[in-house]
Formats: structure tokens, C-alpha cells, sequence
């Protein structure tokens, strides 16, 4: 039997998108796979958009030094772009409902299926878990995958990776496995966990940063 999440209730729609190195994908297609899934966030998806500039434009004049400060606090929602790639790390569904990851997500901020929740562990330094509603970014076996869990706190270690700066990308890396990286695979289009022993530009991502509790939307 596979070990791959299955999403809760109903699949969202397969959607497998095509794109290019240095191309943005469909958003129309890309951003419809969670819309009934994540309708209850449709009320600020509105100001969503400004919000998102605005966040990440106050942190790229006056923060950038600092990201891993500035965009991995607990509750922060981000999006993950490969450095060089101009898409995001979205979750997809395969035609039996089973959940994989790849680089070809829309840069929007109402693209649900790209967002990614900071949890910052406690008791470690810059190290932090990456979640969309109940699943997280993981690796088994060397490889990356989802991990369902519905807290947080008790996602397993699998799930903790340690980030990095690099300029004004971050990286991360397995806590699980020492210098295993989620990495950008160009050869195949996909998002991967890598052994690195000297990091690429592959292995950078650029954060954006779609809603901060210390900045929420107002109504």
C-alpha cells in the first residue's frame, strides 16, 4: 500500500501543469486545484494581493540581511520560489487523490495549493516546518514527501528542516538527514530532496510573503 498522504474527504481536482525554466505556469489552472477546499479563505482573498506586496516589499528594503528573522516566525504564510525559476513549490493531487510537490505553482497569493506555514521549533535555532492545512514537507528514505499531522508540535522529525540565507534566498536542510536539501531538479521539473556537499543555486529558494499575524489583513 502506498505511504503517500491522501487527502482528507474529497480529492481536489488533478491538475498536472506544464511549464518552462524561466516561465510562469496557467494561474487560472494552477489556483482553481484548492478553491473549494479553501473557500472559507475567499472573504480576504481580495486584499490579499496588496497585503503581499506590501509585506514582502517592506521586507526586501529593510529586512533583507535578515530573512530567516524577517519571514520564518511561527504563523507566517510563505511561498517558495526556486532561484531563477518563476514559479512556486505547490502541492498537487494525482488521479487516485494521492499528494505529490512540484516547482510549478502560480506566484499569487490566493493560489492556495502554494502556501506554506511557518512553525518555528522551539528550543532549536532556524529551524522551522513547512505546512499546507494537514500536510508537511518531509523526507523518508532520502526522498521528499508529504506527512499528515494536525498539529504542528507533533509533526515528526522528518518534518524539521534547518534554514539557511544565501543572499536574499534561504535554503533547507533535513534535520533528519544532514546535507539533504530541498532541491530543484531542472532535468526533471520536479521538487526533490538532494545530497549536497556544496550547495547550488538549485537549492535556493526565494520566500515571498503572503500574510504575517504581525501584519494581518484588516477588514
Amino acid at each position: 500500500m502506498s505511504d503517500k498522504p491522501k487527502y482528507p474527504g474529497p480529492p481536489p481536482p488533478y491538475s498536472q501543469p506544464t511549464c518552462n525554466p524561466q516561465s510562469r505556469p496557467n494561474t487560472q489552472k494552477s489556483s482553481s486545484l484548492f478553491g473549494g477546499i479553501c473557500k472559507v479563505l475567499s472573504d480576504v482573498g481580495s486584499t490579499l494581493d496588496g497585503a503581499a506586496r506590501d509585506l514582502t516589499h517592506a521586507i526586501d528594503t529593510a529586512s533583507t540581511g535578515n530573512l530567516i528573522t524577517s519571514m520564518c516566525r511561527t504563523g507566517n504564510i510563505i511561498q517558495l520560489s526556486p532561484k531563477h525559476y518563476g514559479a512556486s513549490i505547490q502541492i498537487l493531487s494525482d488521479p487516485n487523490g494521492y499528494l505529490f510537490v512540484d516547482p510549478c505553482g502560480p506566484l499569487h497569493p490566493q493560489a492556495y495549493n502554494t502556501h506554506w506555514t511557518v512553525y518555528m521549533e522551539p528550543g532549536f535555532e532556524n529551524v522551522i516546518k513547512l505546512y499546507n492545512q494537514v500536510n508537511y514537507l518531509s523526507v523518508s528514505g532520502k526522498q521528499l514527501c508529504l506527512t499528515q499531522t494536525n498539529n504542528p508540535a507533533t509533526a515528526p522529525l522528518s518534518a524539521r528542516f534547518r534554514v539557511r540565507q544565501n543572499d536574499n534566498c534561504l535554503c533547507f536542510e533535513s534535520l533528519l538527514c544532514p546535507k539533504l536539501y530541498i532541491t530543484y531538479d531542472n532535468t526533471h521539473n520536479s521538487i526533490v530532496a538532494k545530497d549536497v556537499s556544496l550547495l547550488s543555486t538549485a537549492s535556493y529558494f526565494h520566500p515571498t510573503l503572503v500574510y504575517s499575524p504581525m501584519n494581518p489583513v484588516k477588514h
